[in-house]
C-alpha cells in the first residue's frame, strides 16, 4: 500500500507543478502521465475528480464516481473500492485531497491521483494453503468489506455488507470474544480467535494494513488448520528423526 500512495502522491505533485489552466491543458497532463505508466508494468488510470464528482482522465471528461460522497470526508487522501457509472467495472481508487483546489475556468480540480483495476488486487491475496480453503476480506475502517476472495469458492461464507457485524454474531471459543479480539486489534494491528458461524468454526487473523484504515480478514475454516497443523507436526517429527539417526550413525 505504500507504494500505492507514492503513485498518487506523484501524480498530485505533477498536477501541481503543470498548472493547467484549461479542461484541455488538464487532458494533456493526464495524456503525459498516462504514457509514463503504460510504458511500465504498473497498469493504472490517472484521473482527477471535479467538484461535482466527475472524473478526468487521459481521454477527457468521464462519468462520477459511484461512492462520490465519500470524497466529502476526505481530509487529506483516501482510498476505496468504486464503480465507473455507466460501465460494470469494478475499480479501486487512490486519492489525494488538493491543498489548494485548482480552476479550470467553470470547473474546479479537489481531488487527484488513480484508478486500478480490482482484479491486480484481489491475486495479491489469494493463496493455496490450507488446501486452498482460506478466504480473504478486505474491509474500511467501518467494517464494510471492499472485496474477497470467496466467490473463487463459488460462496459466500460472509454474507452481507458489514463484515464486523458479522464477527460481532459469531460464536467464539477458548475465551475469547468479538469485544476482546477488536480490542488486541486496535492495540497491536493483529488478533486471532476462533469462532463459528452456522456450526462450522474458523479460525480468524485480522490484521491492521499499513498506510490505509483498511483490515485483512483472513477466515480459515478450522479443520484445515488442524490438518495443516498435523501435517507440520509430521515434518517436524521426520526431521527430528532423521537428525537423532545421523547422531547415531555418527
Amino acid at each position: 500500500m505504500r507504494n500505492e500512495w507514492k503513485t498518487a502522491q506523484f501524480i498530485k505533485n505533477w498536477v501541481i507543478k503543470e498548472k493547467p489552466e484549461t479542461v484541455e491543458q488538464l487532458t494533456e497532463n493526464l495524456k503525459e502521465l498516462q504514457d509514463i505508466y503504460e510504458a511500465g508494468t504498473n497498469k493504472l488510470m490517472p484521473i482527477v475528480i471535479d467538484d461535482n464528482g466527475r472524473y478526468y482522465s487521459a481521454s477527457g471528461k468521464k462519468g462520477v464516481i459511484y461512492n462520490v460522497e465519500e470524497l466529502v470526508d476526505c481530509k487529506e487522501r483516501i482510498s476505496s473500492v468504486t464503480n465507473i457509472f455507466g460501465t460494470d467495472a469494478t475499480e479501486i481508487l487512490f486519492i489525494y485531497k488538493l491543498d489548494e483546489p485548482v480552476s479550470l475556468g467553470d470547473t474546479t480540480i479537489l481531488y487527484c491521483g488513480y484508478i486500478k483495476d480490482l482484479s491486480i488486487i484481489i491475486d495479491c491475496y489469494h493463496t493455496d494453503a490450507f488446501s486452498g480453503q482460506s478466504i480473504a476480506y478486505v474491509m474500511n475502517g467501518t467494517g464494510t468489506k471492499l472485496y474477497s476472495t470467496d466467490l473463487e469458492h463459488n460462496s459466500q461464507v460472509f454474507v452481507g455488507r458489514n463484515i464486523y457485524s458479522i464477527l460481532e454474531d459469531m460464536e467464539y471459543t477458548h475465551g475469547n470474544s468479538y469485544e476482546s479480539c477488536m480490542k488486541v486489534l486496535e492495540e497491536t494491528g493483529n488478533s486471532v480467535a476462533n469462532a463459528s458461524l452456522y456450526e462450522t468454526e474458523y479460525y480468524l487473523c485480522l490484521h491492521q494494513m499499513a498506510d490505509t484504515d483498511w483490515v485483512l480478514l483472513l477466515a480459515i475454516p478450522a479443520q484445515y488448520v488442524a490438518t495443516n497443523t498435523q501435517i507440520l507436526v509430521d515434518s517436524v517429527v521426520k526431521t527430528l528423526v532423521f537428525a537423532g539417526f545421523v547422531l547415531v550413525v555418527i
